[in-house]
């Protein structure tokens, strides 16, 4: 018994593990989604990637720059999406779609979209772009 006990705890402590939220940021001008090379993680100034975004991730894009473009060139799922800095980020793509568990926002000054890409909105989050709520 003592032994299925253990077994337990450490299958609960691995599925944890597994489960936690790593912050992912986009650190180039211009790119494709899927290039392991434009994404840091803990920072934009953080580790580099080894792993796209997953579902329980949480993705940050824009630090300022003038201009962040995101070429969407696969599907993916992420957890939150926070879209922020003083320049327009376009987040481009012809068939793909980026799906958003979480919130959404969008605090930059300027103009955020573009292209042909679907953002879903699939969680039952906050959606804030540029300070207003969209339910």
């Amino acid at each position: 018994m003592r032994t299925l006990s253990l077994i337990a705890t450490a299958i609960l402590a691995l599925a944890g593990l597994s489960a936690q939220a790593t912050d992912y940021y986009w650190t180039v001008t211009s790119g494709n989604w899927n290039n392991l090379s434009n994404w840091k993680t803990g920072s934009y100034t953080g580790s580099a990637a080894t792993s796209l975004p997953t579902a329980s991730d949480n993705v940050f894009i824009g630090n300022g720059s003038a201009k962040a473009t995101v070429t969407l060139n696969v599907s993916d799922t992420v957890n939150n999406l926070t879209i922020q800095g003083t320049g327009q980020i376009f987040i481009n793509g012809a068939s793909y779609a980026l799906y958003v568990l979480g919130d959404l926002t969008a605090s930059n000054t300027n103009a955020t979209g573009g292209g042909n890409t679907t953002i879903k909105l699939t969680g039952t989050g906050n959606q804030a772009l540029a300070g207003n709520t969209v339910s």
